[in-house]
């Protein structure tokens, strides 16, 4: 069924595809992208970097959307984004908890020279926050950023 409905996608160009079957599946998902030209997207039940490994070596995937509160935080994530470095897989954290996870994620995402896109869902129902409150909501104290080393 994923193959059919992505021969469907494809004159579409798609950014990518996400999740199209589960991560436990890694024999379908190396069968699908022998099959499509959309990029394959996958990692939200993938919980350390040793569970992201067998999709690297096989060459399946394209983008990897690891989730910085699912494998351990900024220092397991960077880890898992230079490996995917290494086999020339974008990484697309998720980010479906909130404004803490969020700011961390971004804070990770500057320093990875394989970024391609940040999911965020702040202001979505099942995120939502006493007062709706968002991500700046928190800063008590801005303070002015002046422009030199790399603030422009």
């Amino acid at each position: 069924m994923a193959g059919q409905l992505a021969k469907l996608m494809e004159p579409h160009q798609p950014y990518f595809i996400e999740e199209p079957l589960l991560s436990e599946s890694i024999g379908g998902i190396v069968t699908l992208s022998q099959k499509t030209t959309i990029p394959i997207a996958l990692g939200e039940r993938l919980y350390h970097r040793w569970d992201v490994r067998p999709f690297l070596e096989a060459q399946c995937i394209n983008i990897l959307q690891p989730d910085i509160s699912h494998v351990g935080g900024i220092s397991e994530i960077r880890r898992i984004a230079a490996m995917c470095e290494t086999y020339d897989v974008s990484v697309a954290p998720r980010c479906p908890l909130g404004p803490i996870s969020l700011a961390a994620s971004v804070q990770v995402d500057t320093a990875m020279p394989n970024f391609c896109i940040q999911e965020m869902s702040l202001g979505i129902h099942y995120n939502a926050m006493v007062g709706n409150e968002d991500l700046t909501s928190y800063i008590k104290e801005p303070g002015d950023l002046e422009s030199g080393w790399g603030l422009y």
